[in-house]
């Protein structure tokens, strides 16, 4: 292993807090999905019509938002929902099954599910070490505005007490 990945590991499990990570192979297709279009309203695919499995994390989040606007990696989406146009950076561990189209749903309070924001991944990028070796992975995320009733339904569909953590 290299050495900045090691750090970035030991920085993640002492600093990181927990993410909900709803992950998607882009394989299996979800339920509401008609063969054309999925439910918009759907709470197990929020509209995008993939299958998701979902798993817990620590991962660090930048403070500040970046402009899509001013970004050289934009990513073009055709989305069922709105997306805030700042997109944040999270910093996961090379270990953690993150791609575009993913999911990151973040508790505002570690111990009240009725406070939470629900992102999007938009981007995803490793950063090498040594060796050229992954060491840990940025992701760029947009803040998804959805009705609360279709994150309360999927939050009542996911056990989180028994879920992977990785």
């Amino acid at each position: 292993m290299n050495f900045l990945k090691r750090e970035f590991d030991k920085f993640a499990e002492e600093h990181g807090t927990w993410r909900l990570i709803g992950h998607t192979v882009m394989k299996n297709r979800c339920i509401c999905y008609n063969g054309n279009e999925a439910n918009p309203k759907c709470p197990y695919c929020f509209g995008l019509g993939w299958k998701y499995y979902w798993y817990l994390t620590k991962a660090r989040r930048s403070q500040h938002g970046d402009s899509l606007s001013s970004s050289t990696d934009k990513v073009e989406l055709d989305l069922p929902f709105k997306i805030n146009t700042l997109n944040l950076k999270y910093y996961f561990k090379t270990e953690c099954n993150i791609n575009i189209f993913d999911f990151i749903l973040e508790f505002m309070e570690p111990d009240d599910r009725s406070k939470y924001s629900l992102y999007l991944v938009t981007n995803d990028k490793p950063e090498q070490g040594e060796y050229g070796e992954p060491a840990y992975k940025t992701i760029l995320a947009n803040k998804v505005f959805v009705s609360e009733d279709h994150i309360y339904r999927a939050l009542e569909k996911i056990d989180i007490k028994n879920l992977e953590k990785v």
